[in-house]
Order: structure tokens, then C-alpha cells, then sequence
């Protein structure tokens, strides 16, 4: 399988891909590969979206804003606080994916209070 990120290898996205290509060919008993092209080097986070749903590469992790360009209701989890609870966000990316014709695996949360200083005191944080 194909992933693709436009961020490097040795960024904490580059090496979570490079730790779940461990764990998928481990569980699969090395049925399943994936081989992580990091640094952009299939292109822009756009362009391998596009990729997804043509079907010539597997994986990749855009941003939210990449994601807008394709559904414009995506865009409102750019904004912060918007949700609540993690709970509460749960349901909106997977509809927003959904009518992109992508099929999201997972989400993760970029920045937040950690990225201010704040140090993360609970998981609903």
C-alpha cells in the first residue's frame, strides 16, 4: 500500500505513519505493506487527496483545510472550540469525508492546548 504525507519522516506524523506501517505488517502476519513516502514526494496534500479517490495511492493525512477545498463544510472544525467534547466532533469529519468520496480510517488532533504551552492535564483535553 501507498502513503503519502507532506510533512517529513522524522516529524511525529512521519514516524506515527512509520509505526502503523509496523503494526499493520505485523498484524496482517506480513500479508500487508505500506510504504510511506514522506516530504511531499507525491505531491501536495491536495493532489494525494485527489490520489485517494482515484485509487493510485492508500493513505494519506491532510489537514482540515485541504479537506474544506473538497467539501466546504468541512471547514468549520478549522475554527476553534468549536465542539465541546471529542464526542461531540466525532460524527462531523466522517460525514464531511464521506460525501468527498474518501473514506476516513481515523482522525487526530493537530495543535490544541499543548501546542500553546498548556500542558494537557486530562484526555478531554
Amino acid at each position: 500500500m501507498k502513503a503519502g504525507i507532506g510533512l517529513n519522516a522524522d516529524t511525529p506524523q512521519g514516524q506515527g505513519r512509520r509505526r502503523f506501517s509496523e503494526l499493520v505488517q505485523v498484524r496482517s502476519k506480513g500479508r500487508l505493506r505500506i510504504e510511506l513516502f514522506a516530504g511531499g514526494k507525491l505531491g501536495d496534500d491536495l493532489a494525494m487527496v485527489n490520489a485517494l479517490r482515484i485509487g493510485t495511492q492508500d493513505i494519506t493525512c491532510p489537514d482540515s483545510a485541504t479537506l474544506a477545498r473538497l467539501v466546504k463544510d468541512f471547514s468549520v472544525v478549522n475554527y476553534p472550540f468549536t465542539f465541546l467534547s471529542e464526542a461531540q466532533a466525532r460524527p462531523h469529519p466522517r460525514w464531511a469525508l464521506g460525501h468527498a468520496g474518501v473514506v476516513g480510517l481515523a482522525a487526530a488532533r493537530a495543535g490544541g492546548p499543548g501546542l500553546l504551552g498548556e500542558r494537557l492535564q486530562a484526555p478531554d483535553q
